[in-house]
């Protein structure tokens, strides 16, 4: 039985992450169905409640938060990955002498053989990506790997430890290796080996220094500010919207709400990605949890000290905290598979409850895998259309609406000849996205076209846009342009 659960859990994280990670939508429907089903045929106890109660919480403020904001197929798939996170707890409560470090060791020996492959994605600039085609992404999980295999006790960990280093450092993440080279020295520290404590420490000062230096500062800073200033926006939005924009819809209006023109369509941190989304609550109740954890903690002389999977788990918080990387299906699930296990055990429920709740979450991730499979392609608001004909007769049917279909509909009807309109979406662009570039360059290509007064009318609107933009920007902004040019 503990090989068929051990087996089984490999199975499905060696899957994701084969699967691009599990960054899809797809992914994470399936990472709910199959945790329904297995709670179904395994349930009974629920997680440790310090945990269940804030994860069942935060399913419902996404739920809410869902419906209060428009209810849009992006509200509902994001809202999918609390719930799929919440039925892999409840999985997880019930497996029995689950072996961690197999279904890690597992998953890391098949993202090292498919992933170094010369495939389309798994290599760029000379760093592994591998099948995340993500090099932070990759970089973290090899990194959890390495460290679990470097500190396991039986052999089988010592001859792969090398392997999953190496692509550690393939990937050239500085984030995942600095949090792999701090993981050290807190190790030996809970260990109190306090003299190869402060050596390690020491060694890793001078490894995060040199990989700086070789890496150029600059573009270390650089890459620093390309989270940080997305984060700061986030939470700019969060102090302005306590119930949050939405699940799901940063990446929909992320040019209307960054106060800096920048490309990344996702928050950089699981922690600002929660507040802008559903507000502070929703960060509230993320952070009982840990919360919890401490008030509930064991009297003192009974408590064990850090071991290797607490600190895999703090590496990959520390490492979501500042990247994208928790919203992979594979890494948070690699999350869980650390955390569920080795916490006491929930209270047991009633038989017919628990099965009603399985198959409560089999019907809602079939049904969000199908729609999301069925208007993967249709009409959105990245996909307007393929022509200006297209555009144009798809325009009203688009919803939700952002900027970029805004701008999208103007291009088309300037195509087809007409100005006038074309200049009142693109002000209309403007306005709605006041520091991305390519309106106020549009708008001044078709003001020739138009009456006198209309032109002086579009320039005065579009520079009051402009002035209005300048005083409410990023404090980063000025640092992460400056910076941005010297990488």
């Amino acid at each position: 039985m503990k090989k068929a659960s051990t087996y089984g859990v490999a199975v499905f994280l060696v899957i994701a992450v084969l699967w691009q990670g599990g960054f899809n939508d797809i992914t994470w429907c399936l990472l709910g169905l199959v945790c329904a089903l297995a709670f179904l045929l395994t349930g009974g106890k629920l997680p440790y409640l310090p945990i269940a109660l804030p994860m069942l919480g935060l399913v419902l403020l996404y739920i809410i938060s869902a419906a209060i904001n428009g209810a849009y197929r992006e509200c509902w798939l994001a809202a999918a990955r609390p719930a799929a996170l919440l039925f892999a707890a409840l999985y997880l409560a019930n497996v029995k002498d689950l072996d961690m470090r197999k279904c890690v060791y597992i998953a890391g020996v098949a993202a090292f053989v498919v992933g170094v492959l010369p495939l389309p994605g798994f290599w760029e600039g000379g760093r592994l990506q591998g099948t995340f085609q993500y090099a932070d992404a990759a970089g973290i999980f090899f990194a959890v790997s390495a460290f679990l295999a470097f500190t396991d006790k039986w052999r089988r960990g010592k001859w792969l430890a090398p392997v999953f280093l190496i692509c550690l450092l393939l990937t050239r993440s500085v984030g995942a290796i600095g949090v792999f080279l701090l993981a050290w020295p807190t190790y030996l520290l809970a260990q109190k080996r306090y003299k190869a404590f402060f050596l390690m420490l020491g060694g890793a000062v001078l490894a995060a220094s040199a990989v700086i230096i070789f890496r150029n500062p600059f573009f270390v800073l650089s890459s620093l500010l390309d989270r940080l200033v997305p984060m700061s926006d986030g939470f700019y939005v969060m102090a302005h919207n306590p119930w949050g924009i939405g699940p799901g819809m940063w990446e929909v209006r992320v040019m209307e709400l960054q106060r800096v023109f920048y490309y990344a369509t996702r928050l950089h941190s699981f922690l600002a990605e929660i507040g802008a989304e559903v507000g502070v609550w929703g960060l509230l109740l993320l952070l009982a949890s840990p919360a919890a954890l401490w008030i509930c903690r064991k009297p003192k002389e009974n408590r064990q000290p850090l071991d290797p999977v607490h600190i895999a788990i703090l590496m990959l918080l520390i490492h979501g905290a500042l990247d994208v990387t928790l919203a992979f299906a594979s890494l948070a699930f690699l999350l869980i598979l650390l955390l569920i296990p080795n916490l006491p055990p929930g209270p047991k429920l009633p038989k017919p409850a628990w099965r009603i709740a399985g198959v409560i979450g089999m019907v809602l991730f079939i049904s969000l895998g199908i729609w999301q499979g069925i208007v993967y392609n249709t009409l959105n608001y990245y996909n307007p259309g393929t022509n200006a004909t297209e555009i144009i007769a798809n325009y009203p049917k688009i919803q939700p609406k952002n900027g970029r279909t805004h701008y999208a509909y103007a291009l088309a009807l300037a195509e087809k000849g007409n100005i006038e309109r074309a200049a009142e979406y693109t002000i209309k662009t403007i306005r709605e996205t006041p520091y991305v570039p390519d309106g106020y360059d549009t708008l001044e290509q078709l003001l020739p076209y138009l009456p006198k007064e209309q032109q002086d009318y579009y320039r005065i609107e579009s520079e009051a846009i402009r002035s209005r933009a300048q005083e409410r920007r990023n404090p980063l902004a000025d640092l992460y342009r400056r910076i941005d040019v010297l990488r």
